[in-house]
């Protein structure tokens, strides 16, 4: 079974999705609303409230079952950023190193700009081998913002 949740946060809406037993996708929905019922898929249920914990700047915990779908790489590159944890950053070197493929971080890259589930997945902690931000499929204000209110921001932007 398929379900869906709209989730206004304060940079925009997001689609949650769900197969009923894991999170498989996060993504910016562009010009949808908030949904009225969470209904009872009881992932989506943890996914609102994880991102309730997460959006009013504190540490959410862990997350939700995820379930989210690539290749055998893409999913080493996404468990490994789940490792990186709230408020600390990484380098997509790191990551290839964590994966077991140095030298790999184009690669690692490319993997986290299909991320599925974004911020659960936290890509937004991955930066370039200088510290600098780059790359992000919602956009280098959205990164920033994030990384913002991980490190105590409290006034997130409306993007």
């Amino acid at each position: 079974m398929h379900y869906q949740y709209y989730y206004d946060s304060p940079i925009g809406t997001f689609t949650i999705e769900s197969n009923g037993t894991h999170i498989t996708r996060i993504y910016r929905a562009e010009g949808a609303t908030q949904s009225d019922d969470i209904g009872n898929c009881q992932p989506i249920v943890m996914a609102v409230e994880w991102l309730n914990r997460y959006f009013s700047g504190s540490n959410p915990g862990p997350v939700p079952p995820l379930m989210p779908s690539g290749s055998e790489f893409a999913l080493n590159v996404y468990y490994a950023a789940l490792s990186i944890g709230y408020s600390h950053t990484a380098t997509y070197a790191h990551i290839a190193s964590l994966i077991g493929s140095p030298g790999a971080a184009r690669a690692v890259g490319r993997a986290l700009g299909a991320n599925p589930i974004m911020i659960m997945i936290p890509c937004h902690r991955i930066l370039g081998s200088d510290g600098s931000l780059t790359g992000f499929a919602a956009g280098l204000e959205v990164k920033r913002a994030l990384l913002g209110l991980e490190s105590g921001q409290r006034v997130l932007p409306r993007l």
